[in-house]
């Protein structure tokens, strides 16, 4: 399965802080029936492959920071809009030069409301996935409703600076839910570091360490 990072249709761009400006941004939400996720959905047909393709999606009263996964045959089975927004910020933009590193990169977006799994055929036998988005790997009822319904494994679009200790919430989220986690992120300064984890931390461990 390809997957891609956050908010791929607008490369993940923040919203700027000018009432003119977050409507021009607000305006690049799209919908399933667009060319841009269309050409995606052509792209699984053809390659016989999963892809999971983000985009900022057309909502009411604000867009969506979505994910859809299109199986091999180009449907879409599943769409998930990010339920952990970081919409902080919403009083700066009251002040007549509002600071960016106080608002939230969400602001401007309606959160999901649910974590729904499908199921993706593979080489080996089916696989139920869920997804994440960004901040969402933060917060561990995320990947725990996951687990509850089924999710085996978990994929995560990102856009974000990545370190040690991020990995190691991501590594955490993996062992507490017993579930596969794939993360992707831009590259860049700070960025990069797309990984994936196991949820079995003993691998290659002696059964019996004491023994040492």
């Amino acid at each position: 399965m390809a997957v891609f990072p956050k908010l791929w249709n607008i490369g993940s761009t923040l919203s700027p802080v000018d009432p003119e400006g977050r409507r021009r941004w607000i305006a690049f939400a799209i919908d399933q029936k667009s060319s841009f996720f269309q050409a995606f959905a052509a792209l699984a047909r053809e390659q016989e492959m999963n892809i999971a393709i983000t985009y900022l999606e057309a909502h009411q009263p604000l867009p969506r920071n979505t994910v859809s996964i299109l199986n091999s045959r180009g449907e879409a089975v599943l769409n998930y809009s990010k339920v952990f927004i970081c919409d902080f910020g919403k009083d700066e933009l009251k002040k007549p030069n509002p600071s960016t590193k106080d608002i939230g990169c969400d602001v401007n977006c309606n959160p999901g409301e649910s974590f729904d799994v499908c199921t993706l055929e593979s080489a080996e036998g089916q696989v139920t996935v869920g997804a994440m988005i960004c901040a969402d790997r933060e917060f561990p009822e995320a990947a725990t409703q996951l687990m509850l319904n089924g999710a085996e494994l978990v994929i995560v679009p990102n856009a974000c600076t990545w370190d040690e200790i991020r990995t190691a919430g991501l590594k955490t989220r993996a062992f507490e839910s017993l579930l596969g986690i794939a993360m992707t992120n831009y590259s860049g300064l700070n960025g990069g570091n797309s990984q994936a984890h196991s949820c079995v931390a003993w691998r290659g461990v002696p059964a019996n360490p004491l023994t040492l």
